[in-house]
């Protein structure tokens, strides 16, 4: 009898090993990570900028994907290095030289968008200066829906919104 139970408990131990290596049908994809291109030239801005940049959006470090008017698609295998606002934050720091003597520019990240149907990443940031606030808007083309495509075009958002928060600034000198 002990060897009739060590028998069939053997068989069973087979069979589930057998059967877990039919469940991993699909091979193993690396999780890649992408950052912003990081700006070469600085220059000036009329402004001390904050040391936090606040974060409305659902995007963390997953790449979220618009694939209609109200789905977001999680991409598990790309995801940004770091959060949104911290990108920003960084990619603001290395392009300009703040005015530490004046006020921090205060900065939220409304959209932060990958839009599958329009074929563009979509950024908005709302800045808020002196009491005056304003919504910085910038989007560019992706070439596709990879994660490469993807931190390409929210550079060039980066560089866009950038542009407009200084030319913003400069006016309210």
């Amino acid at each position: 009898m002990k060897m009739y139970a060590a028998a069939v408990l053997c068989s069973m131990m087979l069979g589930l090993l057998c059967g877990c290596s039919i469940l991993t049908k699909e091979p193993y994809r690396e999780i890649r990570r992408y950052d912003l291109a990081m700006p070469e030239a600085r220059m000036p801005l009329a402004a001390k900028l904050p040391d936090v940049i606040f974060n409305l959006t659902p995007a963390g470090q997953k790449m979220l994907f618009r694939t209609d008017g109200l789905q977001l698609v999680e991409d598990p295998y790309c995801v940004w290095a770091q959060q949104p606002e911290k990108m920003l934050l960084r990619y603001f720091y290395n392009r300009f030289q703040e005015d530490t003597r004046q006020k921090p520019v205060r900065l939220t990240v409304l959209t932060w968008e990958l839009n599958t149907v329009s074929g563009n990443a979509g950024l908005s940031v709302a800045a808020e200066f002196r009491g005056i606030r304003k919504i910085l808007r910038s989007s560019a083309p992706m070439t596709d829906a990879s994660g490469a495509a993807a931190a390409e075009a929210m550079s060039q958002c980066c560089i866009q919104c950038a542009d407009q928060l200084a030319a913003w600034l400069k006016e309210m000198q």
